[in-house]
């Protein structure tokens, strides 16, 4: 059963008829109109700031993005701030993990069927994968444990999608992490996934040996779909 649009409305869902009492408003009434108790007027001011994003409407932005549980609400802010620039990702790194329970906490049931990058299921990781490739020395940067669990998701799914000239200075990177968290299996699934957004001779020979040594089944699956990836693209 589709659900009505009043329903969707309170999921944050609009159409653009919506904005048009709102297209006059100022940014100090719009920072009113994001903190509304109607889902729906929090997507309307998150796409009109978004026509102007300062520091400080990037950091309303996030503060509401935190707290937000309207799906259409959160779409939005998330849009906004994809075209945000390393100064914002700074910011959203912080939150890594702490926004909802959406993160994988144990290993799935089974891998990926698709051929394509997964979507990060973490909303900041989410984010930040598709943000511009210049936010990507941050996201190797981050230390803490959680997340790097979820920051993994958003430098594979980037690192897929778009040419990166500095790709042997990732892969070490990704390589590091890997030994250093190799008992962590959450980290080490994610990085094999990743290990897929690279044709490297020494990403095929690691993905190699833990497709035949990993203690995990589905890391040794996981290690299977990623040469598959690999070799389609070459």
């Amino acid at each position: 059963m589709k659900s009505s649009i009043d329903d969707l409305k309170k999921r944050g869902y609009i159409e653009n008829i919506d904005m048009k009492d709102y297209q006059n408003l100022s940014h100090e009434e719009l920072y009113i109109l994001i903190k509304s108790q109607k889902a729906y007027e929090r997507t309307i001011a998150a796409r009109l700031l978004g026509e102007n994003v300062l520091d400080e409407v990037s950091d309303i932005l996030i503060e509401v993005l935190s707290k937000e549980k309207n799906l259409y609400t959160k779409i939005e802010i998330c849009n906004v701030l994809e075209k945000c620039s390393t100064n914002e990702a700074k910011k959203m790194i912080v939150l890594l993990g702490k926004i909802g329970d959406n993160q994988h906490h144990t290993l799935p049931q089974s891998i990926s069927k698709k051929v394509s990058y997964p979507l990060p299921r973490d909303i900041i990781a989410r984010t930040l994968a598709k943000m511009n490739i210049k936010v990507l020395p941050l996201m190797i940067a981050s230390r803490d444990i959680h997340a790097i669990r979820e920051i993994i998701d958003s430098i594979g799914f980037m690192c897929f999608y778009n040419n990166v000239s500095n790709e042997k200075f990732i892969v070490g990177k990704l390589v590091e992490c890997f030994e250093i968290h190799k008992d962590d299996e959450i980290i080490r699934w994610k990085i094999v996934m990743a290990f897929s957004s690279f044709q490297d001779k020494d990403i095929v020979c690691r993905l190699e040996d833990v497709k035949l040594n990993d203690k995990e089944a589905l890391i040794r699956e996981e290690a299977k779909r990623s040469l598959s990836l690999i070799k389609r693209c070459i």
